[in-house]
């Protein structure tokens, strides 16, 4: 007889992964510092929109599953965020949107162009973190998907319109 798991919440899972995900945390916020004010200003109020960190749990669990160690994997999980993060502002900008995760959005807090652009910023500072690492095969995953998002993002809006 096959017994069924008691279902296991996100902080449980996360709960082992305390320090990878602090780690990344600080990573993401290395790779979109920035010395020009605007930037800045829109940085802090990015990290202050945390969200969940399922992508990099989701990563970490993996890399778990697997069995074997990869120093990089804190330096990719902040790439995924960094990825999201930047869809998820220029959604937010495609949108209209005012709030997310409660907060004001770069979109409603700064402008439009400045949201566009910040997605920009994010979508550049994960390619740049990933020529760090010297790995193409994740260097053309990422340019890939970012193509297919794109592509996504001009559907949607045609099909909205």
């Amino acid at each position: 007889m096959i017994s069924e798991a008691a279902p296991v919440s996100l902080a449980e899972l996360q709960a082992g992964l305390a320090s990878q995900l602090d780690a990344t945390r600080h990573q993401i916020g290395r790779a979109i510092a920035a010395d020009f004010n605007l930037i800045a200003d829109v940085n802090s109020h990015l990290m202050q929109m945390q969200g969940k960190m399922f992508r990099p749990t989701l990563l970490f669990l993996v890399n778990r599953a697997i069995g074997v160690p990869d120093a990089r994997e804190v330096h990719l999980a902040a790439v995924v965020e960094l990825i999201h993060l930047a869809t998820l502002v220029h959604d937010d900008s495609v949108d209209h949107s005012v709030l997310r995760r409660g907060m004001p959005t770069i979109n409603a807090l700064f402008s439009h162009q400045v949201s566009v652009i910040m997605g920009d910023y994010l979508y550049s500072r994960a390619v740049i973190e990933l020529v760090k690492i010297g790995d193409l095969k994740a260097l053309d995953v990422l340019s890939r998907v970012t193509n297919e998002m794109t592509i996504g993002e001009m559907r949607q809006l045609l099909a909205h319109e």
